[in-house]
């Protein structure tokens, strides 16, 4: 089954973001949650470029009952984008590319995330 969630669509990112996004994903349950981070930071957490994407990012994070799965290559590590999503304690795993460095590894899976290296 496919559900299609309306929105405004954002080409930057090929996504739909705003309110009514943000309402229509908050009527679902999911068990998981995958999506690429546009920017993550140790300090600040998951952000967003847009408030319109953050308002969706922000509403699955709350609506998803099992783990939270972050996609980030290593160049959106360290970054902080507009507007804030959620804590990093909020995500389960982080799934990052071979470029990043032993000691931010360590210190992603000291603040209790699984870190898988591709």
């Amino acid at each position: 089954e496919l559900v299609l969630v309306g929105g405004i669509y954002r080409e930057p990112s090929n996504a739909l973001e705003g309110a009514l996004s943000a309402e229509h994903v908050g009527e679902f349950y999911a068990t998981r949650m995958l999506f690429g981070a546009d920017a993550m930071s140790l300090e600040e957490g998951l952000t967003a470029p847009s408030v319109g994407l953050a308002l969706v990012e922000r509403a699955m994070v709350r609506q998803t009952r099992g783990e939270v799965i972050v996609l980030a290559d290593r160049s959106k590590i360290g970054l902080v984008a507009s507007v804030a999503i959620c804590p990093l304690d909020r995500a389960d795993t982080v799934i990052v590319d071979d470029g990043i460095e032993d000691e931010l590894r360590e210190e992603l899976e000291r603040l209790g995330l699984q870190v898988h290296v591709v």
